[in-house]
């Protein structure tokens, strides 16, 4: 017997039967003639609705959303098209073939449907991995530069590598830089930085912050004294900051809190370079480069007369606004992993923060900005196993953020969340008493299950 003959006598839809894929074929009019079961797997539908109905009428009744048949009748050729089944929420490629009769004329439109869900699903994952292996490697060299001390600010949002950018423009000219911004957002870190980019850089950086110095002292403070000059006066006289700061880079911090008097002497040292320490008619010259900062609307100052319109038209030729935190949320993490990758550091540890924690800190608008956020990492610091910063360790920010709470989000389930805060009952347990051992003794565990729930979490800490 030839092969033709072993063909012959093979049922053909017995083997479209068999065929993983889906198989949908109609004839030349779009009427459905055959469906395996391959193709009710991946769709959901059950062929008995299908078969003898038209592609057109399940369209229209919205059994399926497009026909790849109807094209290809409509085109003569073969055709593929992305498909979603709404049913079982697969996706699918569905080619389409077109088997011609003697006269040229389509007599079956034979149709192959492929699931590539997962295939879609590992490519956004692979996508979506190497997004995050750029960016922690940029945290990471982010991280290195900081701890090494070479570079003095954390710049990943536009926002604030603007900032940086208007610093960098202006740090080898001696123009006066005025620098607003909320409370603890890093106005005197940004004044350090333009000092490292400057042809100071080598000089003194001197700090004067008005609103930590008493007024009874800030003149002498800021401008020195002569001997004798007032009671409780250095016999040798002393230099004040402008002075000890010649040649280098001056900081003038809440400047908004300077007296009207003050606030004259300030703007002579600005337009002149030149001063007398109190008790002297000497007139001292330095060459200073001055950065100024405040956390206050000078403007409204000015408006309600508590600051110099002239001083303030002096010290407004270059602004730069640092904004807050909040306007800068892809700041937060970054900014997080330096601080605890330098606890770490400090302490030789090396701490991690799980993923809800890490929502967490994405979630909070930090009024306290910067300096809250730091405050922030080294208490969960603390509080934490040492192993794993969890969102537990960081449910002092705010109630409503706390892992109870997070279930809310469509990353993370109620399962997850259970998860993570049995884990960190353990790690609590453990700590407290010293091992594993015994902690898995206290909660009530087999030792052998303790240690396969903690592997388990410790493995898949990057979600939690």
């Amino acid at each position: 017997m030839n092969n033709s003959n072993k063909w012959e006598k093979f049922d053909f839809i017995n083997i479209l039967e068999a065929v993983y894929d889906g198989v949908f074929i109609t004839d030349g009019k779009g009427v459905v003639q055959m469906v395996n079961k391959g193709y009710e797997r991946i769709s959901g539908l059950k062929r008995e609705n299908l078969i003898g109905d038209t592609m057109t009428n399940l369209m229209k009744n919205g059994v399926i959303s497009q026909s790849v048949s109807l094209l290809v009748i409509q085109e003569k050729r073969a055709l593929t098209i992305e498909q979603r089944f709404i049913a079982t929420g697969k996706i699918v490629l569905v080619s389409g073939t077109p088997i011609f009769d003697e006269k040229g004329e389509i007599e079956f439109v034979v149709t192959n449907v492929r699931d590539v869900t997962e295939m879609i699903r590992l490519k956004d994952e692979l996508e979506e991995t190497h997004a995050k292996r750029v960016l922690a490697e940029h945290e990471l060299e982010l991280v290195r530069s900081y701890l090494e001390e070479k570079i003095q600010m954390i710049a990943v949002d536009k926002n604030m590598r603007r900032v940086l950018e208007l610093a960098k423009q202006v740090a080898n000219m001696d123009t006066t830089v005025l620098i607003t911004g909320e409370t603890g957002v890093g106005k005197n870190e940004l004044a350090q930085f333009i000092h490292e980019q400057s042809t100071r850089a080598d000089k003194k950086f001197v700090t004067i912050n008005c609103a930590l110095l008493p007024e009874s002292l800030i003149e002498s403070i800021l401008f020195g004294y002569e001997e004798g000059s007032f009671t409780g006066a250095s016999r040798e006289g002393k230099p004040g900051m402008f002075e000890i700061g010649d040649q280098g880079t001056i900081f003038i911090d809440e400047i908004g809190e300077l007296s009207p008097g003050l606030q004259i002497k300030l703007l002579r040292v600005l337009e002149e370079r030149k001063f007398e320490r109190i008790g002297s008619t000497k007139s001292i010259e330095v060459n200073i480069r001055i950065v100024i900062a405040t956390n206050k609307d000078l403007r409204e100052l000015v408006k309600k007369r508590k600051f110099r319109d002239d001083l303030y038209y002096r010290i407004n030729t270059y602004p730069i606004h640092i904004p807050p935190l909040r306007d800068r949320p892809d700041d937060v993490l970054p900014l997080a992993h330096v601080f605890l990758a330098s606890l770490n550091h400090r302490y030789s540890h090396f701490t991690q923060f799980s993923r809800a924690a890490e929502q967490i800190l994405k979630k909070y608008d930090w009024p306290g900005n910067v300096r809250e956020l730091k405050n922030a990492i080294e208490r969960a610091y603390i509080l934490c196993d040492k192993t794993l910063i969890t969102a537990s360790d960081l449910a002092f920010l705010h109630p409503t953020l706390s892992a109870a709470n997070m279930s809310i989000s469509n990353e993370f389930s109620l399962k997850d969340h259970l998860a993570q805060e049995e884990y960190a009952i353990m790690m609590r347990y453990a700590k407290e008493l010293g091992s594993f051992r015994k902690a898995a003794k206290a909660l009530g565990m087999e030792p052998s299950t303790f240690t396969r729930k903690r592997q388990r979490f410790e493995q898949n800490n990057n979600k939690y």
